[in-house]
């Protein structure tokens, strides 16, 4: 599993972490490196990173849009820990809950029960993440040219803007 976590709030968090039966590779604290018990430490920013996250169960994390949305376009759940007096992290593990691709903690007391229920949700977690498209960057696209007058692209040139990462084709725009 992989942990990030970019606040310094969560002190308690290597205490939570510590009760559970799995490996956890935290991404977090630039103080600490190394292993204590079932967590290995990497600094916040390790180059091994986003391949831990492709290569995890599930992911734990604050409630940080970016972390978020790479976690489901990978198929990851999410088990989100929303930063305290930070409603749009509040907002996005909410959704992130309300859509059933994760659960919400906002409240490190509720983190046992929580943490249970999210694992027995795990495989409904994944069903719903795999019946979603997180690459939407065709339909985000059309919707903001459609506001712009002077550009009313046709559906092939909408396309072509959108491909994916990794493509050579150049926009027509």
């Amino acid at each position: 599993m992989v942990v990030y976590q970019t606040s310094s709030s969560f002190t308690r968090l290597p205490e939570l972490l510590h009760q559970l039966p799995f490996h956890f590779k935290v991404f977090a604290y630039e103080e600490r490196d190394g292993r204590d018990g079932n967590i290995s430490y990497y600094p916040r920013a390790d180059e091994r990173f986003i391949e831990e996250v492709g290569g995890a169960a599930w992911v734990l994390t604050n409630g940080g849009y970016t972390l978020m949305s790479e976690s489901l376009y990978l198929g990851k759940p999410v088990f989100s820990l929303p930063v305290a007096w930070q409603f749009e992290q509040w907002l996005n593990a909410r959704y992130l809950e309300d859509l059933g691709y994760g659960l919400m903690c906002d409240d490190l007391q509720d983190f046992p029960v929580k943490m249970q229920d999210f694992l027995g949700r795990l495989s409904r977690y994944r069903e719903n993440i795999a019946r979603e498209n997180f690459f939407g960057n065709e339909r985000a696209l059309a919707r903001v040219l459609a506001f712009l007058p002077a550009a009313q692209p046709s559906a092939t040139q909408t396309a072509e803007v959108g491909l994916a990462v990794g493509t050579t084709r150049k926009s027509p725009l």
